[in-house]
């Protein structure tokens, strides 16, 4: 009987990982996988796969043999969308090593803004106690409030199985829905249905992607769909929320307070990291809101989950098999 040798599959890194790293990826994966990392010049071989978030025009175009891009992370940057625009035949892939994170920080998110952390944190500090002896000591208890959930994919799945544990009712929204569907932890709808689930939500946690879709979801009449001191959490995109209305509803105390990871306006350099504002509005003046700088997917073990997830998805066509998280470039996810 003649064996049939595994056909040898060439991946290049455009993000070169540490050397620890890298070790740990070959380990995971058949040994006809072969790597090469870093910026990609003349001299760099024929790929078939390309992992990479942000390839340009030229780094796309290198490889003949180019047949997957493998983005690794959830999502596809604005700028490297525009590249894709002419690759059309590029099959887009990614990996959701970071939807664990994501859901804890939201969760944590959630918290600090129903138990008001930050700011009596920041009182305390000064060892002033007079906070606690006030009306402004109220919080809210969240066990047995429902929880509406913007996007049922694998952070949302996350997501709902913690705020379970806390004692939550779970609602959730997702695309391709004909009707209700019930799982472990949630009760989940099609996204038409956003409206009325708003006034039964108590909280709004908004895991979507952004697109043509969701840009600009949540506005003024959807803030007043909720009921009155709701809490709203973003772990999605910025965009998905309109910026002033969100403003205006924690100002107000129509929201009772809001956990923000991600923004509207974000730095364009390195230099510009140090003092560029997250948004028009001035977030930073209200109590009431969580600020956090889009870190909701760093951990200390995060470089080494996406290599094991990365493996995950690499082992698929390493065995001649169709690689799977598969993205529509149309969608954005």
């Amino acid at each position: 009987m003649v064996s049939i040798q595994p056909k040898t599959l060439h991946i290049h890194m455009l993000q070169a990982p540490t050397k620890e790293d890298l070790t740990l990826l070959q380990d995971l994966l058949p040994t006809q996988v072969h790597f090469t990392t870093g910026t990609i010049t003349s001299q760099t071989p024929q790929f078939e796969i390309l992992v990479a978030g942000y390839p340009s025009h030229n780094d796309l175009a290198h490889s003949k043999k180019l047949h997957s891009l493998l983005i690794p992370w959830a999502g596809i940057p604005k700028a490297t969308r525009a590249h894709l625009a002419s690759f059309p035949d590029l099959s887009i892939h990614n990996i959701h090593h970071n939807a664990d994170a994501v859901a804890e920080l939201a969760c944590t998110l959630l918290m600090t803004a129903a138990k008001k952390i930050i700011p009596f944190d920041r009182s305390f500090r000064t060892h002033d106690w007079r906070m606690a002896q006030t009306q402004y000591n109220e919080a809210i208890l969240l066990t047995g409030k429902t929880a509406l959930i913007l996007g049922y994919g694998h952070i949302g799945k996350a997501l709902a199985k913690r705020l379970h544990g806390l004692g939550m009712e779970l609602l959730a929204t997702r695309r391709n829905l004909d009707g209700p569907e019930q799982d472990k932890y949630a009760t989940c709808y099609p996204h038409t249905a956003l409206h009325k689930l708003l006034p039964q939500s108590q909280a709004l946690i908004v895991c979507l992607p952004l697109t043509k879709e969701t840009h600009g979801l949540i506005g003024e009449k959807e803030l007043q769909l909720l009921p009155k001191h709701a809490l709203l959490v973003n772990v999605g995109r910025g965009d998905v929320v309109q910026e002033e209305p969100l403003f205006q509803a924690l100002k107000s105390g129509h929201l009772f307070g809001a956990g923000l990871d991600v923004w509207y306006n974000y730095p364009s350099s390195e230099a510009e990291r140090a003092h560029t504002p997250p948004s028009n509005m001035p977030f930073h003046t209200l109590d009431n809101v969580v600020l956090s700088p889009h870190r909701a997917p760093d951990c200390h073990e995060n470089d080494h989950l996406r290599m094991k997830h990365l493996a995950d998805v690499l082992r698929y066509p390493a065995e001649g098999k169709p690689m799977p998280n598969k993205m529509s470039l149309q969608r954005g996810y």
